[in-house]
């Protein structure tokens, strides 16, 4: 189950104890520019983890917000293009 956009800034405001970050699973592309805007504009310590399943080639703006994820995550090898 989501949770909302700034209950997720508040719950990441901090690192966890002993961690360095949190870990955001994104997989849509309002959740992509959402992590984005936490980890660049707000500073958060979070790392943004995308997870792949596309049968076609992403567009443009796609493949522009996939390259700013810290890891990318393909379930299928054309998922990976």
């Amino acid at each position: 189950e989501p949770i909302p956009f700034w209950q997720a800034v508040r719950m990441s405001r901090e690192p966890p104890s002993g961690r360095k970050f949190h870990i955001w699973h994104v997989r849509r592309n309002p959740e992509m520019r959402a992590g984005l805007f936490a980890r660049d504009i707000l500073r958060l310590p979070v790392r943004l983890v995308f997870t792949s399943a596309a049968q076609r080639r992403h567009s443009l703006i796609p493949r522009w917000l996939i390259s700013r994820m810290d890891a990318v995550i393909a379930t299928t090898p054309e998922a990976a293009t």
